[in-house]
C-alpha cells in the first residue's frame, strides 16, 4: 500500500498536512518530492528518504514545494520542485 510506504519515508521535519489537502494526496505529494530527489541526486550519493530528505514546505497557491537535502558530508542543499496533480496522478519536478 503506497501510504504505509509513504508513511514509513516520512522524515520528522517534514511539513504537517495542509488542511485543504486529503491525507492521501499529501503523503503521495512528499513522497513523489523525495522519489524526484532521491533519482536527482542518485548519482552523487545514496540518499535515505527518512534521514537526509525533508519537505519544508508546500506552497498550494504555486504548486512548489521546499525540500532540505543534508548529504553524508555535512553539505546541505534545499531545492524548490514544482508539482501539479492530473486526473489522480502527482507529477513533481525539478525548475
Amino acid at each position: 500500500d503506497g501510504l504505509v510506504v509513504a508513511n514509513e519515508s516520512g522524515n520528522d521535519n517534514d511539513f504537517r498536512i495542509v488542511e485543504s489537502m486529503s491525507e492521501s494526496f499529501h503523503k503521495t505529494l512528499i513522497w513523489s518530492a523525495k522519489e524526484a530527489i532521491f533519482k536527482k541526486y542518485s548519482q552523487r550519493e545514496h540518499l535515505i528518504f527518512k534521514k537526509q530528505i525533508a519537505v519544508e514546505s508546500i506552497d498550494e497557491a504555486g504548486q512548489l514545494l521546499n525540500v532540505k537535502i543534508e548529504f553524508s558530508d555535512g553539505s546541505v542543499r534545499n531545492e524548490k520542485l514544482s508539482y501539479c496533480s492530473i486526473d489522480d496522478f502527482i507529477l513533481v519536478y525539478s525548475n
